[in-house]
């Protein structure tokens, strides 16, 4: 495989030699096939990939708050924010981010966790 090391570059594709190539996270490129389909499945995938980052990412951080909010021993805020986790995950899920049942599975555990501060005061 051809890696051709380069400064950081703004694009995640570019020519090289008549050929797109891609630009990863380490800054090297690398070239691709040459098929038109499979070059269109890269980039597809590439804007996905960005988009369920961004979607895991926000998910995450309101888990994060979640939590933050149960240590801190504050059930007032923790019992409002517990829906808008649960809808973010839930959008997740119709975003095809998670399955299903993981999302499921993660809504319990925060519904448990409630539950047992509750249950502690």
């Amino acid at each position: 495989m051809n890696l051709i090391q380069i400064a950081i570059y703004p694009l995640p594709f570019l020519k090289v030699h008549d050929k797109i190539v891609f630009v990863d996270l380490i800054k090297e490129v690398k070239f691709l096939a040459n098929i038109k389909s499979s070059i269109k499945r890269i980039k597809i995938t590439r804007t996905r990939t960005l988009r369920n980052k961004s979607i895991k990412s926000s998910v995450r951080t309101a888990i994060k708050k979640f939590e933050a909010a149960i240590a801190e021993g504050d059930l007032d805020k923790a019992r409002s924010l517990l829906p808008e986790v649960t809808s973010k995950i839930d959008k997740a899920v119709a975003k095809g981010v998670f399955h299903k049942n993981a999302a499921n599975r993660k809504k319990s555990r925060l519904a448990s966790k409630l539950l047992a501060a509750q249950n502690q005061e």
